[in-house]
């Protein structure tokens, strides 16, 4: 008589040996059919055959070339605005980059501030209500534009 532990060992062993089979069975078929370069073709069921008369088969063609050509210009003209918006962010971006590198204190910038350049309080306070930031007035000559002093007063007689 065979123990349980024997018994037991047994069936664990059929089991891996049929485990084993059934793996070697599927790479072995599987290999087979890569040698051979035939490939396994499923039956399809059967379709049934309809018939269509040539005006119909026209309607279809032309149906189904308007659906792609659509397709295709839909994808057309959103590749041209993609590659549109890429370059405008482009170029903003390599503008950004120039005025950072060629502004007044930037690596590339003017030695010294112009003449010209004039300066304002910047409305930020700090500590204590305090403005202590300078900046930069683009508008300084539209506010306070040139004048020409005139020499001549014309003072009226009584």
């Amino acid at each position: 008589m065979l123990s349980a532990l024997s018994i037991l060992l047994l069936c664990v062993v059929s089991r891996f040996h049929s485990q084993v089979q059934s793996r070697l069975e599927r790479v072995g078929t599987g290999v087979l059919r890569f040698a051979t370069g035939k490939k396994v073709i499923k039956d399809l069921p059967m379709m049934k055959q309809t018939t269509i008369t040539l005006d119909e088969y026209t309607k279809w063609l032309s149906n189904h070339s308007s659906i792609i050509r659509e397709l295709v210009d839909h994808q057309m003209t959103t590749y041209e605005l993609d590659i549109n918006h890429m370059h405008e962010f482009i170029h903003e971006g390599w503008l950004r980059t120039e005025r950072e590198l060629l502004r007044e204190r930037g690596v590339w910038g003017p030695d010294r501030p112009s003449v010209l350049d004039k300066h304002m309080l910047d409305m930020t306070e700090g500590p204590l209500r305090m403005r202590i930031k300078m900046e930069r007035n683009e508008d300084f000559y539209k506010h306070y534009p040139f004048r020409v002093k005139t020499d001549v007063c014309i003072m009226p007689t009584i």
